[in-house]
């Protein structure tokens, strides 16, 4: 009885988090949040252990990306020197059943775009001192799972959809931006 509630239990959990769940895009300070970035370093957070088995790796979401952005705004110089960090983190668990057979995957995407702004550091002493803090500009987070056959595919039809929104919101804060196709 408990493996079947268990068991009924995990496939809802997975039907649910299949249907993917997108958070709308929010600026968190700014007004027009994009205004004036002309440049973003892509960083890539550790990825999980079980995202290799699902052929998930740094270089191809960072090559997926390079290519998104070149795509979708040529203008946006992308730089390991840039001052503004287009961050992205992926969470992943495996679904495994009591018996350690496989049945899915479910995960969580988060593109954010963070800057680094100079604020004064809290002393008596030293009243010139500075230190940076990290300002969010740009967020997007989107819940997705399935099984281990389309994990790539789906994966990379989400940062198809999370740049084209980010090129989106980049063009409406940067009017004349020369939107790509």
């Amino acid at each position: 009885m408990k493996y079947n509630l268990e068991k009924t239990l995990l496939t809802m959990l997975l039907i649910i988090l299949s249907l993917a769940w997108a958070a709308p895009s929010k600026a968190v300070i700014f007004p027009r949040p994009l205004e004036g970035i002309s440049e973003v370093r892509i960083v890539i957070d550790k990825l999980p252990p079980d995202a290799f088995t699902l052929n998930i790796t740094e270089k191809a979401l960072k090559d997926t990306i390079l290519t998104l952005l070149n795509r979708n705004l040529p203008e946006l110089k992308l730089t390991d020197s840039a001052p503004v960090d287009l961050n992205v983190s992926l969470a992943l668990i495996r679904a495994t059943s009591k018996t350690g057979s496989y049945l899915g995957y479910y995960s969580h995407l988060l593109v954010k775009l963070v800057d680094y702004v100079r604020v004064p550091y809290p002393s008596v002493e030293a009243p010139e001192f500075y230190r940076f803090a990290k300002a969010l500009l740009w967020e997007r987070g989107v819940l997705f799972g399935g099984s281990s056959e389309d994990a790539w595919g789906q994966l990379e039809n989400i940062l198809t959809e999370t740049m084209e929104r980010f090129a989106a919101d980049y063009c409406y804060d940067n009017p004349g931006c020369r939107k790509g196709e």
